[in-house]
């Protein structure tokens, strides 16, 4: 049976994320403000989230998972990130087929125009490092390690639901895409709830970004440099 939560973890709990909580509130805000910064107004809150929990990571840590791990690692990795690459392809055929005009409230990332190649490829890599390189890490420090509590404390199924709608509410405005995000998140958020391990979710939720979004950034960076 699992034990139940004292009042002072609890308290200690909405202590560690009343910080990130703020800040991903005030990201939403400036988002509707200023929807054309969304780029710099993501890295910002990606940059922030990072900031807050660096003493939960470590690239050593990272590495050696990595490079030692082995199956035990790489498995799990490889499963989740196909688990939600397979979720991504289904949500967005349900929707092109039964509501292909829906406004599904999705946060638009936007990369504003340049007037010189060095000013385009320069917005190009920190559209890169939004959608690839910081979302696992800022992500799973904030949605999974943080907000999901140990599964011997008795509110860990409620931390788990939290920490995918928080998840779910820095990707979207609305419903439909809420839900959506919701759905994504899902694989990665029970690999690392499964197997309480931060740097496999990150992993896995990095070859995911990769995957979905590497396309774009090689055939614009290619636009740039060839026009």
């Amino acid at each position: 049976m699992p034990e139940m939560t004292t009042p002072r973890e609890i308290q200690d709990y909405y202590k560690k994320l009343a910080f990130p909580l703020l800040w991903e509130a005030l990201f939403v805000v400036s988002y509707l403000l200023f929807p054309a910064y969304s780029l710099y107004l993501q890295l910002a809150f990606y940059v922030g989230i990072i900031v807050w929990f660096r003493r939960d990571f470590s690239v050593r840590e990272l590495t050696e998972n990595m490079t030692r791990g082995g199956i035990r690692f790489w498995a799990p990795v490889v499963v989740t990130a196909a688990a939600m690459w397979g979720v991504f392809r289904l949500v967005n055929t349900v929707e092109a087929m039964l509501i292909p005009y829906l406004d599904d409230g999705m946060i638009q990332i936007r990369v504003m125009s340049s007037f010189t190649m060095f000013e385009s490829i320069l917005n190009i890599l920190l559209y890169a490092a939004a959608m690839i390189l910081l979302p696992p890490l800022a992500e799973g420090l904030f949605f999974r390690k943080a907000a999901i509590c140990p599964p011997n404390t008795g509110i860990m199924p409620f931390t788990v639901l939290i920490g995918l709608v928080l998840c779910a509410v820095s990707h979207a405005l609305d419903w439909p895409g809420i839900i959506e995000m919701f759905l994504i998140a899902l694989p990665v958020t029970l690999c690392y709830v499964f197997t309480r391990n931060i740097y496999i979710s990150i992993t896995a939720h990095f070859l995911f970004q990769l995957v979905t979004n590497v396309y774009y950034v090689g055939y614009a960076i290619a636009r740039i440099i060839t026009r």
